[in-house]
């Protein structure tokens, strides 16, 4: 565990001429701007995992994780700057995020978060329950579309949202390869274990799907048997398979911001960059 104060020196993400860099992207739990929704007066300036990373290979961070957005925003910023910049990239890190999230032409992203601030304007704090309250329009649009008519609706919109994903993490790695850009994918944000049938739950939406109908939708996907899980931490992201993401399987409550928000303090910052530094020493050294 990296228990240390990073050294910044106020140049944290500015790129250089003659060094390679770490180009590092996802969701919250990597946005190098990151603000709590619940905790309006959290303080979150503090070095962000893939800053710590890039620090202990002695290399400048360009970090371009973004709240709130999806795996398509994430893939095709990543392949934007790959294309422009591949010959100055060292190694490229990613974060995976949400699988039921989505863009409207990259510029509206639709999340449960995204419903929060409408209802509560005028809040500093948001305890959980009133947050998953506030998120419900989001999650019955989800199940307006057929998903608790098990099992054949199921199958469908998670076989597509995984195989959306997993093609995602095939053609990034290929792409990297082609270039010879060393390559670390995790899933940070709920990818897969915190599947439909856990939000059904949350908002008293009565369906049969279980972790092991996920399975079998990930099974079906023809992008999940071209993904080379060498480079993936906790690979396949479903605990019951012995996979692992960092929202679930990693998650301590003295590495959150807080009891009611579930993203990465300081110290949980730290314990992500050990997870892909431990990964890379693994791989590349």
């Amino acid at each position: 565990m990296i228990l240390g104060k990073t050294q910044w020196n106020g140049e944290r993400n500015i790129m250089s001429k003659s060094s390679k860099y770490v180009l590092a992207a996802g969701c919250s739990f990597t946005d190098p701007n990151f603000e709590s929704v619940i905790y309006d007066d959290y303080d979150a300036n503090f070095a962000k995992w893939p800053e710590i990373f890039g620090d202990y290979l002695h290399l400048p961070v360009k970090n371009i994780g973004r709240s709130g957005v999806d795996n398509t925003y994430i893939f095709q910023k990543l392949v934007e700057d790959i294309a422009e910049n591949h010959d100055k990239i060292e190694i490229v890190v990613v974060g995976w995020t949400e699988l039921h999230r989505y863009n409207i032409y990259g510029q509206q992203f639709h999340n449960p978060a995204s419903w929060i601030k409408k209802h509560f304007q005028d809040r500093k704090n948001i305890g959980r329950i009133e947050f998953m309250q506030a998120s419900e329009p989001f999650y019955h649009w989800i199940f307006s579309k057929g998903l608790n008519e098990y099992p054949k609706s199921n199958m469908s919109i998670v076989k597509n949202s995984l195989e959306n994903l997993f093609t995602r993490i095939a053609t990034l790695q290929k792409l990297c390869e082609s270039y010879g850009i060393k390559h670390l994918q995790a899933g940070l944000s709920g990818s897969v274990n915190r599947t439909y049938f856990d939000l059904a739950d949350a908002i008293g939406v009565k369906t049969s799907w279980s972790a092991d109908d996920t399975f079998r939708a990930m099974m079906a996907t023809q992008s999940f048997h071209k993904v080379n899980s060498a480079y993936i931490i906790g690979w396949p992201f479903l605990e019951e398979l012995g996979g692992k993401e960092f929202n679930f399987s990693y998650r301590k409550k003295e590495w959150q911001v807080g009891e009611d928000d579930p993203h990465p303090n300081e110290i949980g910052h730290q314990a992500i960059a050990q997870l892909y530094i431990d990964k890379y020493n693994q791989i590349y050294v």
